[in-house]
């Protein structure tokens, strides 16, 4: 930590975006050389899940599948480490929201979502699943990928209105 920012490897932490049962996401900066800066999504293991190997596995697992997709609804991976004791996927940085907060504003605001949007965000969606679920390998091998957390909020809206998962 310097003068109370709180780093981890390369990269700056801005604030915690995200957090659930397994590990939490920042908006964090990655610094470079000659003043170069990205802001990147850090998804980070929860502490306490660190000394469980299957769950250790199974992360490291995501980031070496997760680097192989190329795809625009996709979030692209960039980087994958261990840093101060800790296992960090970086990845592309969505500026926008997600599809559970879109349902929210809509229940609050008691209007339905318009079709064209719902169609838009499942057709992104659709695309994005069904290109990993089709992928493989530099050797021509099936990663035989099966997304198992679709959700509203792992469904970004960036702010152009495209859909990433």
């Amino acid at each position: 930590m310097d003068n109370g920012t709180q780093r981890l490897g390369p990269y700056v932490i801005d604030r915690r975006i995200a957090a659930g049962g397994m590990a939490e996401v920042f908006l964090a900066t990655r610094e470079g050389a000659y003043g170069f800066s990205k802001k990147t999504a850090l998804k980070r293991v929860l502490p306490q899940l660190t000394q469980d190997e299957e769950f250790v596995s199974m992360f490291i697992d995501e980031a070496r599948l997760a680097a192989q997709l190329q795809h625009p609804n996709i979030v692209q991976v960039f980087d994958f480490g261990e840093y101060d004791g800790a296992l960090v996927l970086a990845m592309e940085y969505v500026d926008g929201s997600h599809v559970g907060k879109l349902i929210r504003r809509s229940i609050v605001r008691k209007e339905l979502i318009p079709q064209e949007v719902v169609l838009h965000i499942l057709s992104q969606a659709a695309h994005a699943l069904a290109y990993a679920h089709r992928a493989s390998d530099s050797e021509g091998r099936h990663l035989g990928i099966v997304h198992r957390d679709v959700s509203p909020a792992n469904l970004l809206l960036d702010s152009t209105g495209h859909v990433k998962l």
